[in-house]
């Protein structure tokens, strides 16, 4: 088997380093699997006999910036300078010994198998040359083929390896339109389920999200909730909906994702900046779409709640944020509020905070201007820079 135009063969670094370490190095996991599949990965994994050390020497001599990310485990970064792919990583072959489901010994081998072996899916455990050629010890090609999502040997031990393992076990179900669930692997996946407590928010929140953003990810969401799973990260979870909201809008952003899951109240919004370690920035606009007035029926609203939802979320956003609401509180006219506020013409907002500086004390120009926008929010739009400042100076007075 052999991929065809390999995305790797497009940029000049990795061949760069490719030559460096001559035939002892080889592609590995997710670039070869989404190469096989047409997908264009998001970042490339290499594997080698060399020792990190080794590594590092060679690829320095050739001009390369390497870091050691995870040298203990055999893992060098290297930094290309490329847009596409701007580092790879590059692990010497190992086994992984005493592994206590968070950090493994591991012992350095030069046989491709060994290495494979130690992986976690049959598909994930492919490799593959500067060619294409792709290397299989574990019938990997077979399962994507197929559409089946295999552990490599004993599923409770890889999992007890990792217990990461479970959530990407679920994410790599979203990797396909049809992916075949093995009962006996959810029991699995549910009886080591405790063990998910030793993972580090990080680690989780990125295969969640990974999860939760995939063309598919109702059917790996669905299997979770079928593992009892799905409700240790998401307690308010109603995948009802979740399908509801991607059927209106497929390529919808995460965060509206999230609010489909989690549900649309700020104790909801709380929890999940809680959960998943939400900037400040990602949980205001969840808070902004929350606190939306949908307390009337979309048919009663005047034109200045039309006017605030077109400003609140912009043009673009609109439809997807209405569709949101949709999931929610089907047919009761969200479809007639896009097309309302698609006609509506923002005028342009005069008014800043430099507007204010030698007028108020510092600390009191957000609180102002606050004041002065939704004001001006209240006119429609229609207050212009003298009212505005009429209006900001009447209550600076105040």
């Amino acid at each position: 088997m052999k991929i065809e135009n390999p995305v790797w063969q497009s940029c000049p670094q990795i061949e760069k380093i490719f030559q460096a370490l001559g035939k002892n190095i080889r592609f590995v996991g997710g670039c070869v699997r989404d190469g096989l599949i047409g997908k264009i990965p998001s970042d490339i994994d290499m594997a080698t006999p060399v020792l990190p050390e080794h590594v590092i020497q060679i690829l320095k001599k050739e001009g390369f910036e390497v870091i050691p990310t995870g040298v203990s485990y055999g893992t060098v970064t290297v930094l290309t300078k490329n847009k596409s792919f701007p580092c790879v990583e590059i692990t010497t072959l190992r086994q992984d010994i005493q592994n206590d489901g968070r950090k493994p010994e591991v012992v350095y081998t030069e046989n491709w198998q060994d290495d494979a072996f130690r992986r976690d899916f049959t598909f994930n455990a492919l490799y593959a040359d500067f060619d294409g050629n792709v290397y299989d010890f574990c019938d990997g090609m077979q399962d994507l083929k197929n559409h089946v999502v295999r552990f490599i040997g004993d599923p409770d031990q890889r999992i007890q390896e990792d217990y990461l393992r479970i959530l990407r076990y679920f994410r790599f179900l979203a990797l396909f339109e049809n992916s075949r669930t093995d009962p006996s692997v959810l029991t699995v996946c549910q009886k080591n389920s405790d063990g998910l407590f030793k993972v580090s928010v990080d680690r989780a929140r990125r295969e969640m999200f990974l999860l939760i953003m995939a063309k598919n990810a109702l059917q790996g969401l669905e299997a979770m909730q079928n593992a009892g799973i799905l409700n240790r990260y998401f307690p308010f979870a109603d995948l009802k909906i979740f399908k509801s909201f991607l059927k209106l809008k497929p390529d919808a952003a995460l965060l509206n994702r999230l609010l489909a899951l989690s549900g649309l109240s700020g104790q909801n919004v709380d929890l999940l900046q809680k959960n998943w370690h939400l900037s400040k920035a990602q949980a205001k606009k969840l808070k902004h779409i929350v606190s939306f007035d949908r307390t009337k029926k979309p048919s009663e609203y005047a034109f200045n709640d039309l006017f605030r939802l077109a400003v609140y979320f912009q043009q673009d956003l609109i439809e997807e944020i209405c569709s949101l609401f949709e999931a929610f509180s089907p047919d009761i006219g969200w479809n007639e509020v896009i097309k309302k506020c698609r006609q509506i013409v923002i005028p342009p907002f005069c008014f800043s905070g430099a507007d204010l500086v030698d007028r108020v004390e510092k600390k009191q120009i957000k609180s102002v201007l606050n004041d002065v926008r939704e004001y001006w929010l209240a006119t429609d739009g229609k207050a212009g820079k003298e009212e505005l400042m009429a209006y900001a100076l009447n209550k600076i007075k105040r």
